[in-house]
């Protein structure tokens, strides 16, 4: 019997820029899929929830994301001084459907320009505009080390999700 296996890769690409527009750090890092973004994928594919049509980025500043950590977890420790959260997270807006068993927001990624000086340690994914415990967390990644962002500052956060078999 072969058995082919489905594999998910999901990357998070950043980029921080100073005040007046010049780059200071880019970096990229794999995420993490906890369990509930994982069950949420296979019951809205093939079981019997709803897709989630609406999904937003984070920013994260003390949580080390592991396969249990869920909305509720998230709560209390995202990271909030940005303008855009004024009114909500900045939205996932994905370049279109998956042609290429890839999809990502490389067109229209999300900003964050902080209004003080921050700490940010982890970027997620969740489906859920404003901060609390309720949602799904689709993705969570730690950043190989903090990064640290003055206030005006700006981190632009694309993330890219990939599929694909392992031709087993």
């Amino acid at each position: 019997m072969n058995a082919s296996k489905a594999l998910l890769k999901g990357v998070y690409h950043c980029e921080i820029r100073t005040v007046d527009g010049a780059v200071r750090d880019t970096f990229s890092v794999g995420n993490l899929v906890p369990a509930t973004g994982l069950n949420h994928m296979l019951s809205s594919t093939l079981g019997e929830t709803s897709q989630i049509t609406a999904w937003y980025v984070g920013l994260l500043g003390n949580l080390a994301p592991a396969d249990g950590t869920t909305m509720a977890n998230v709560a209390a420790s995202e990271v909030t001084a940005y303008d855009e959260y004024a009114v909500s997270r900045p939205a996932y807006t994905p370049n279109g459907a998956s042609t290429a068993k890839k999809i990502t927001n490389s067109s229209s990624p999300a900003v964050f320009t902080c209004t003080t000086d921050s700490t940010v340690v982890y970027g997620m994914f969740l489906a859920s505009s404003t901060s609390g415990s309720t949602g799904v967390l689709l993705s969570a990644a730690t950043f190989s080390t903090s990064k640290t962002l003055d206030e005006d500052e700006t981190l632009t956060v694309t993330y890219e999700l990939t599929a694909a078999d392992d031709g087993v």
